[in-house]
């Protein structure tokens, strides 16, 4: 975020005056009930022209003032998330002309052009929305429930119920549409690289008769778009409905009391009409929070790490006396920075990280540091994650250094067996429960190098994937051995690897059934 801050440098006037012209606005408009209010019970009801014409007029002088200060609030915010998608543009830009061939070939050129282009805007339109609605919204929605407790308590505590009403409905749906709009985000990718591909290679494509295939392809991805943004647009089109459902129901009970207090002489009319357009005014806001900020990208979490060390004076090679045990709880950003993608890893022959015997099957620091050195060395190759064999016959292939891996061959899935040297990750385990209920045979053995090998040439080797609490899937895209390279899912994210993702994530975030009970609740 303070990365993002730096982006707005020279727009420190407009970011100041944006929210103070919105909160200008605002007051206004939390004086006009009291106006309404004043016009009902002094002016009507006593007949006074005089005075009801008088308070229209300072109404009429509120209202054009308020216009006055949202246009020039929206000019100030407009100006400033401008030129911050501006500058940002220029460093995203002038960022990848620095990047190596190997990570502009692992981002893809979809996805950095989606970066440049709906990324940057959307980001652009969140700066602009904090601007005009972060103080704003809140400031309204508060206020409104702050004067009607000066007009009536008992009134008033319907205001507090409705709120928490309807915060709830809003922060439910916008937790289930996250997800949805992340899955619209990898399929956009999806159809935009396509829609590059074949731009690219149309002269190809025609040379081999391969028209109606790629449209085809075409097609079904766009048609999965259009279903993915439908199911979307059908949530969050039941935001509207569920709010004014709540608000409503609310605004009956509220006429109702209003009504037997006025008839008990402890409300007027007017005090009635006033509580009523500050309920409306509440509304007004909370949708208009949930229409203009609708996330498009999640994956944050807290994340929980219980740690242990040796704690005493003394030092030797020896266990110790004393140990200190405490978990680590830290905001964790989203895994996959620049969206899902698959990764290159590098089959490591050279240095051996665990073997039986030892504390592979265990999360030590020991570990870690065993696998530093090749890590190292294969970054500086362009590869991302070191696949490590055993370490006996350096033979079969075990795991990543941050994750378990699977692979699809013959559409079975094939993972080695935890013996000693392998972490027995939970979400290894739960991949594996949710592919046996999937329909889709797993086994776990070893495998050999050599056997993936041959599963390539002869094309049953699908897709290869690795699992971790942190990425929870993660997708492999090559694969390399003493210099022979394996290509899978034409660099894009496997059919089974997707499909287990969004299942497992979906489960963790409460839009898929919890059928196992891995989910607990905490209130």
């Amino acid at each position: 975020m303070k990365k993002l801050f730096a982006y707005l440098k020279g727009y420190a006037r407009e970011c100041v005056l944006g929210p103070l012209f919105k909160l200008l606005e605002a007051s206004f408009e939390l004086i006009i009930p009291l106006l309404v209010a004043a016009i009902i019970d002094k002016g009507i009801l006593a007949g006074d022209k005089a005075y009801v014409i008088k308070m229209v007029a300072i109404m009429a002088l509120l209202g054009l003032t308020g216009l006055i200060a949202a246009v020039t609030a929206q000019y100030f915010a407009a100006k400033a998330a401008i030129g911050f998608s501006t500058r940002l543009r220029h460093a995203l830009m002038a960022h990848i002309q620095t990047l190596s061939y190997t990570e502009i070939d692992t981002l893809g050129t979809s996805t950095l052009v989606t970066r440049m282009t709906s990324d940057v805007n959307q980001v652009q339109t969140g700066v602009n929305m904090c601007l005009r609605l972060l103080m704003r919204s809140p400031f309204v929605v508060f206020g409104a429930m702050v004067m009607a407790f000066t007009i009536d308590f008992d009134c008033a505590l319907i205001f507090a119920v409705v709120i928490a009403v309807l915060c709830i409905i809003v922060f439910s749906i916008m937790l289930a549409t996250i997800p949805m709009y992340r899955r619209v985000q990898g399929q956009l990718d999806s159809v935009t690289a396509a829609t590059r591909e074949n731009l690219n290679g149309v002269r190809v494509l025609r040379a081999f008769c391969k028209e109606g295939a790629e449209t085809e392809k075409f097609t079904k991805r766009t048609a999965m778009l259009t279903r993915m943004q439908l199911a979307v647009g059908r949530v969050s089109a039941a935001m509207n409905p569920l709010t004014y459902v709540a608000i409503n129901a609310a605004v009956i009970v509220l006429i109702h009391t209003g009504a037997l207090r006025v008839n008990m002489g402890s409300l007027t009319q007017g005090e009635v009409v006033a509580l009523y357009n500050y309920m409306s005014q509440i509304l007004v806001e909370l949708v208009k929070m949930e229409q203009d900020w609708v996330p498009t990208r999640e994956g944050t979490s807290l994340y929980l790490r219980p740690t242990m060390i040796a704690h005493g004076a003394e030092l030797g090679v020896h266990p110790a006396h004393k140990y200190l045990y405490y978990i680590i709880c830290s905001p964790a950003g989203s895994y996959y920075k620049n969206g899902m993608s698959p990764i290159k890893i590098h089959i490591e022959d050279s240095y051996v990280r665990a073997v039986k015997g030892g504390t592979g099957a265990a999360k030590t620091g020991g570990n870690y540091s065993a696998s530093l050195k090749a890590a190292y060395e294969a970054s500086k190759r362009g590869f991302d994650q070191v696949l490590w064999l055993d370490g006996k016959q350096n033979k079969y292939v075990e795991e990543v250094g941050a994750m378990n891996m699977m692979f699809i061959i013959d559409h079975k899935l094939y993972t080695a067996p935890t013996g000693g040297s392998i972490l027995p990750g939970i979400t290894r385990k739960s991949v594996l429960r949710l592919a046996e209920d999937m329909g889709i045979e797993v086994y776990e053995r070893p495998i050999s190098v050599m056997e993936l090998y041959e599963a390539y040439s002869k094309g049953t080797l699908q897709e290869a994937f690795g699992t971790g609490t942190a990425a929870v899937i993660s997708p492999v895209g090559l694969m390399e051995y003493r210099g022979d390279l394996i290509k899978l899912s034409d660099g894009e994210i496997g059919p089974v690897a997707m499909a287990i993702y969004n299942k497992l994530t979906g489960i963790q975030r409460g839009t898929e059934p919890d059928l196992y009970n891995w989910i607990e609740r905490i209130n």
